[in-house]
């Protein structure tokens, strides 16, 4: 399940890498040229600049000869090899941050508007409305990946692949340790800067909420001066930063359900899996608006007002007329805003549904992907199970997070709760003792055998877990035989992608 780095054709002389890095030759000689930025050794690197990234458990470098062998133009290196003389090498301080100097580089000398989305849940389905409707706004013109290249490999990657005929570039922010933000931000210099929410996430690395909440201001504190911040309102931390970039001289647009928001969704009428028929509010851009989202569940409701609201943004900026409800309705009913795991709702062979929100779990997004299951199963006439697995990379707040979040799942009238793995036994503890029907079990698959023969054609599955829980298990064992075509999206999760070995 993990995002592919695309391949770019982004041009480089030494000089502008020299220029862009402040590094040095310290193996070869003479002028060189590189059409591509690669950290895949495995990739076609001939021509391309490589950039040998290092980290806790794995050493590009030991790959140099091999990428000198496939034609490699020039290489990026912390440490050079002088026994490769064939391989002009490059010697920074820091490959990665050398990349993300690449990657600013070669976005300035692109020139487009940068949309960049952040937050503690909800960026890789906000991203992929706003990449959906400025395509059916500016077809062509969009640059944006599918999945979440988010971190300070991918980000700095899909920038990377902006061309010429793109017009604006939507890229996807996460962390995981104190300050990661405020460098993807100085890499992307963003001109729009979207927060999802605020709320528990990463705190094994970035720290309690306070933190978190430092770390996901640093997305508006990284505006270009003219920079336009945009917020969910409905979270009084994102409010804040909110606040607090209006206080900086930026612009400030908002969102949400609240009277304050000026994007405002003022009414959502489910219709199953098939998402939502939504009215919003247009404060600033006309009146009220009627539009169809794919999109299931509030979250899924506030990722398509957020869209709405960007490409109003994005329309004034470049002199476009503002887009049609039609125009928002065509692109957010697309499957194209619908990704494996994000809260995708699939039919089992017996007519049971799946909503498969297996790629990520925080306490930010538990609530609500129940909630959808709730609203779901409502509609059908059926019940509600929860498979929940460990909410990872909590640290020293995971069991509190996770007892907290049980108590919560005692309002929400689970049929049965299987929790799997690690903490989640603390949610399992804590939803029994509120009278919950509840199984603890340690992997997807005694998840899996807990729920054989428990449900019927009316009822919904939840299955929601952070990715390495590997709950995408439970999920093909359930649909085993069946399309796999998802029916409905909605939601969360932030991610990581690794460089590359052969």
């Amino acid at each position: 399940m993990s995002t592919p780095i695309p391949r770019n054709a982004a041009p480089f002389t030494l000089a502008e890498v020299l220029a862009a890095t402040g590094g040095h030759v310290a193996v070869g000689a003479g002028d060189a040229s590189a059409r591509g930025v690669t950290t895949d050794s495995r990739s076609d690197v001939a021509g391309a600049l490589f950039v040998a990234l290092k980290g806790e458990r794995f050493d590009a470098h030991r790959f140099l000869e091999q990428v000198a062998r496939g034609g490699a133009a020039m290489a990026l290196v912390e440490d050079p090899h002088p026994q490769i003389p064939g391989l002009l090498q490059i010697q920074v301080p820091c490959t990665l941050t050398a990349l993300g100097d690449l990657a600013l580089a070669h976005r300035r000398r692109w020139g487009g508007l940068v949309v960049a989305v952040g937050g503690s849940a909800g960026k890789t389905t906000t991203k992929a409305c706003i990449s959906r409707v400025l395509s059916e706004l500016i077809p062509g013109g969009i640059h944006a990946q599918r999945g979440n290249l988010n971190n300070r490999i991918g980000a700095p990657m899909v920038l990377l692949g902006c061309e010429a005929p793109h017009r604006v570039a939507v890229v996807e922010l996460g962390t995981n340790l104190r300050g990661e933000v405020a460098e993807l931000a100085r890499v992307s210099e963003p001109d729009l800067g979207v927060v999802t929410l605020i709320d528990f996430e990463h705190t094994e690395g970035i720290g309690d909420l306070d933190a978190i909440e430092a770390e996901e201001g640093d997305l508006f504190r990284g505006l270009k001066p003219d920079g336009v911040a945009v917020g969910n309102v409905d979270d009084e931390r994102v409010a804040r930063q909110l606040e607090l970039a209006a206080g900086t001289g930026r612009a400030v647009e908002s969102y949400g359900k609240a009277p304050t928001a000026r994007y405002r969704l003022l009414r959502r009428e489910p219709v199953g899996v098939s998402g939502a028929r939504l009215t919003a509010s247009r404060a600033g851009f006309g009146g009220e608006i009627e539009l169809r989202s794919s999109l299931l569940g509030y979250p899924g409701a506030l990722a398509s007002v957020c869209a709405a609201l960007v490409a109003d943004v994005v329309s004034s900026r470049l002199g476009l007329p503002l887009p049609s409800p039609e125009l928002f309705s065509r692109a957010l009913e697309s499957s194209e805003v619908a990704e494996n795991g994000r809260l995708c709702a699939r039919a089992m062979l017996d007519g049971a549904l799946v909503l498969d929100d297996s790629y990520n779990s925080n306490p930010g997004s538990v609530p609500s992907s129940v909630a959808v299951a709730r609203e779901l199963a409502a509609e059908r006439g059926g019940r509600v199970f929860a498979v929940l697995g460990e909410m990872l990379e909590l640290g020293p707040l995971s069991e509190r997070e996770h007892r907290r979040i049980g108590k919560e799942l005692a309002s929400f009238g689970l049929a049965d709760l299987i929790a799997v793995q690690g903490d989640a036994r603390f949610l399992a503890e804590e939803a029994a003792a509120r009278g919950v029907s509840t199984v603890f079990v340690a992997d997807a698959e005694l998840a899996v055998e807990a729920l054989q023969g428990a449900t019927t054609p009316e009822d919904v599955i939840l299955v929601k877990g952070s990715r390495g829980v590997k709950l995408e298990r439970v999920v093909a064992a359930l649909l085993a035989g069946t399309s796999s075509e998802p029916e409905g999206a909605s939601a969360p999760g932030p991610a990581t992608e690794g460089p590359s070995a052969p």
